[in-house]
């Protein structure tokens, strides 16, 4: 779906058996942040992912023991300068730190269409990604906790 607005926040929930799933803010190809849940043994890898061209980069890994039916919670703030990024396991909070927006704008990214929110589950093999819960909501109170 299409960003609309600056002031948004969204979550969703997803359960992983395999692989990797997650939110992204996708420009294009080359250009998209992405928040990211990985299922690793004995429980998950969550970090932030930054792609601007050729600089590829995983940012704030958090290792989280947890079962493998554990449900969870990915969370994107956005305003006019910065996205924030958060999850949720087991009602234990994680802060990934935020992000700019301007390298995702149209000027910077020269593209025209703007900035797209979406879904994704990946692996070189079958992926079993389930989400649920997704919410997005514009014109948020900036105060409100992510």
């Amino acid at each position: 779906m299409r960003q609309r607005e600056h002031n948004f926040k969204l979550s969703t929930t997803v359960t992983l058996d395999q692989g990797e799933a997650g939110v992204s803010l996708y420009m294009s190809d080359d250009i998209h942040y992405d928040l990211v849940v990985r299922k690793i043994a004995g429980g998950y890898a969550l970090f932030r992912r930054i792609r601007l061209g050729a600089a590829d980069q995983e940012q704030f890994v958090k290792r989280v023991t947890a079962k493998p039916e554990a449900m969870i919670t990915l969370k994107i703030a956005g305003d006019a300068y910065h996205y924030q990024f958060a999850a949720t396991i087991d009602h234990e909070n994680y802060q990934f730190g935020d992000a700019e927006t301007k390298y995702l704008s149209s000027e910077v990214a020269d593209n025209f269409t703007g900035v797209m929110i979406g879904l994704f589950a990946t692996d070189s093999k079958e992926t079993f990604a389930t989400f649920s819960h997704f919410s997005c909501r514009y014109n948020i109170n900036e105060n409100e906790a992510l």
